[in-house]
């Protein structure tokens, strides 16, 4: 086998690998439920789906990183091993993720993106069907972390090392939006995951997109469960005000995240 062709497997199995084990779990779980062994609803299934997957996913990531660690302390660069958390960018992830989160939701009900997509209604329906509590559990804690250990922490930085940033972060996106399924979440995560992209690259820490990913997923959470930002509760021009605004500072803190690490990437080259 080539190295192309390796490197390739290295960035895809890990990927098939969790999605197997998630949709094996899914398989089960459905026909205990079909068979009244179990009663469990959409938001309960997928915890329980994540949290047996998400093993699988560590374990290799633990592995990378361990690798990336040996290769820092083995140079000679003197700087701080990359990973130290700051606020400054836990804060930019935050505001990022969700502004652009709440401008997306909004301008998606506005125009009726949902009715092109008649398997996100399901999608939504089930997930939505656990109370608030169990929903950000799963949502907002297990989801976030899964899937930033796997297209973040995996593809991106693997795809990094060989191919180098910025086709890091549009492979880890694509991937990140395509196996969300349906065509609303593919649109929403090519945006979200885009930004998660170049967090990760800013921060070189998987805890900053997971931190912005958790907040996104929680405010969809409460818009879903509680209806507080609804176009019903806040009327039309303050929901197609608040997301043109939304919108603008996610573009602002997108292009000055994009400037920066640009400026960076050619210094580090020169």
């Amino acid at each position: 086998m080539s190295d192309k062709a390796k490197n390739i497997l290295k960035v895809f199995v890990p990927v098939i690998l969790y999605f197997a084990v998630a949709e094996s779990v899914a398989v089960i779980l459905f026909n205990l439920r079909e068979q009244g062994i179990l009663r469990l609803d959409g938001t309960l299934s997928q915890l329980i789906q994540t949290l047996i997957a998400l093993p699988f996913v560590f374990f290799i990531f633990y592995r990378q990183e361990k690798r990336r660690y040996r290769a820092w302390h083995e140079s000679q660069w003197a700087g701080d091993y990359p990973g130290r958390i700051r606020l400054s960018d836990l804060l930019l992830s935050v505001v990022l993720m969700v502004t652009g989160s709440y401008a997306l939701n909004n301008f998606a009900e506005l125009i009726n993106i949902t009715s092109f997509s008649g398997s996100y209604g399901e999608v939504e329906a089930s997930f939505y069907s656990g109370g608030i509590v169990a929903e950000i559990a799963a949502f907002a804690v297990l989801s976030p972390i899964a899937e930033e250990i796997l297209y973040r922490g995996v593809v991106f930085l693997y795809t990094k090392r060989t191919l180098g940033v910025w086709p890091a972060i549009i492979i880890s996106t694509i991937m990140f939006a395509i196996f969300h399924m349906n065509l609303v979440q593919f649109i929403y995560a090519i945006f979200l995951g885009f930004y998660l992209g170049i967090l990760m690259e800013r921060a070189e820490n998987l805890w900053i997109p997971i931190a912005g990913h958790a907040a996104a997923n929680a405010l969809s959470v409460l818009r879903a469960e509680t209806g507080f930002l609804s176009m019903n509760n806040i009327g039309y021009d303050i929901y197609i005000g608040s997301a043109v605004a939304a919108f603008a500072v996610s573009l602002v803190l997108t292009v000055y995240v994009c400037v920066a690490l640009g400026k960076r990437l050619n210094i580090v080259e020169k």
